[in-house]
């Protein structure tokens, strides 16, 4: 058991240097196309100013150019790496807005609690979902990494909830360490779903 657990950073270190630049551009490119309907919700419920939305599509431009000019408009992806993949995405676009409050305070909070809420179910549903697979013995993921990735979308689920309470502090603290909590449960949320994509 402890061999194992220890032979876990290793498989993360093979499972990165295994992906080849067209997997990782179709992941980016996906990430980039998930990206939009949550800056178009921003758009909708907090009204930014319209710099963020040069900043978002530039952003999202750099996600998706690269597989646009290998791989078209219409890369081969199959639709739940789409709903996966939206996990990381909807952290990422509350890191945004979460820096996006530096340049414009006064936007209203209610937006990014609700992104966080989508973290926290889309964090939770799939880590239902891995819980059920492993238990019927049709996981994708082979022991002990299944329990890694239900760990890491627990914490993705922990740490985004974290983020939107943080939220209900008043002041702009609230909004930082709401930020800095994003960033941690973008972090888990990337090892989580590149792990199930990598091994799907």
């Amino acid at each position: 058991m402890i061999k194992q657990i220890y032979s876990v950073p290793f498989f993360i270190i093979h499972s990165v240097y295994s992906i080849n630049y067209m997997n990782l551009s179709e992941y980016l490119y996906v990430l980039g196309l998930d990206l939009l309907p949550f800056i178009f919700y921003i758009g909708y419920s907090i009204k930014p100013r319209k710099g963020f939305y040069y900043l978002s599509f530039a952003i999202v431009l750099s996600l998706t150019i690269s597989s646009f000019i290998k791989n078209g408009i219409t890369p081969n992806i199959e639709t739940i790496d789409y709903i996966l993949i939206s996990i990381n995405s909807s952290i990422l676009s509350l890191m945004l807005i979460g820096h996006w409050f530096l340049v414009d305070p006064t936007i209203d909070r209610y937006g990014m609690k609700q992104i966080a809420r989508f973290g926290i179910v889309a964090s939770s549903i799939e880590m239902l979902l891995q819980i059920f697979s492993l238990s019927n013995g049709t996981s994708t993921v082979s022991y002990p990494y299944s329990y890694v990735v239900i760990g890491l979308l627990l914490a993705t689920g922990v740490l985004a909830a974290a983020a939107n309470s943080s939220l209900n502090e008043k002041g702009y603290s609230g909004v930082m360490a709401a930020t800095g909590l994003s960033y941690l449960s973008f972090l888990t949320s990337i090892g989580a779903v590149g792990t199930l994509l990598l091994t799907s």
